[in-house]
């Protein structure tokens, strides 16, 4: 990274500190990934221990899941249209918690597919919305140094998660995994929901930062 890069790195992240809006959906982010690597993780374990050590069967679940995220993709932009794209991903990221949770109910593989449907519309329902905040509440002179900065920050803790899934399944098991993965995903989408919900008009706001502290930033590219 050149010296330009990390000084642009590090005015992202400067500004995204400013911004109460921009913390608390960082905080939230870091949670979830982890639990999200957790339950992605433990998707074809479960798919190959619960169902006859069937490795086809993992296959159908991550495809069930891309389905689902075709299906969810069409949905959005009437949504955020409709409730605002904070209001869309607060609500999407609290309700995605529920397929993770079911996937831990003993069902047939046919059930499982069409949970993890449901899980795949949930992607673009807070994925669209998520990349739609952080642009509108960023001055335009910054977006191409936050962009980076926020969802470098956001995924950090994805290869945690991961690193965790196997000890985790050897101490409980694939489907108590999944609860704690669905527990835990709930228990990250709070933050940004509780604040959402106490700041209503946060969608009409746009960046937060004045005038006058757009050349000084941008200097620092």
């Amino acid at each position: 990274m050149t010296e330009a890069q990390e000084r642009g790195l590090l005015a992202g992240v400067s500004y995204i500190l400013r911004s109460r809006l921009l913390v608390v959906l960082c905080v939230t982010m870091l949670t979830m990934e982890f639990f999200f690597a957790l339950f992605m993780t433990a998707l074809p374990v479960f798919a190959y221990s619960d169902y006859d050590q069937n490795a086809r069967i993992a296959g159908v679940f991550y495809a069930a899941m891309g389905a689902g995220a075709l299906l969810g993709m069409p949905v959005v932009s009437g949504a955020v249209r409709r409730f605002g794209a904070l209001h869309v991903a607060a609500g999407a990221l609290v309700l995605a918690s529920i397929p993770k949770l079911l996937v831990a109910v003993p069902l047939p593989v046919a059930g499982v597919v069409a949970v993890l449907v449901l899980q795949g519309i949930f992607g673009p329902l807070t994925g669209a919305p998520i990349f739609t905040v952080i642009t509108t509440h960023t001055p335009a002179a910054l977006r191409n140094l936050v962009l980076p900065a926020a969802f470098g920050l956001m995924f950090l803790t994805g290869p945690l998660g991961e690193i965790a899934t196997g000890p985790l399944i050897n101490a409980v098991g694939t489907r108590t995994a999944f609860v704690i993965a669905a527990a835990g995903y709930l228990v990250g989408s709070a933050p940004f929901a509780v604040y959402v919900a106490r700041n209503r008009r946060v969608d009409g706001f746009g960046a937060l930062a004045s005038d006058a502290e757009l050349p000084e930033a941008s200097s620092s590219a």
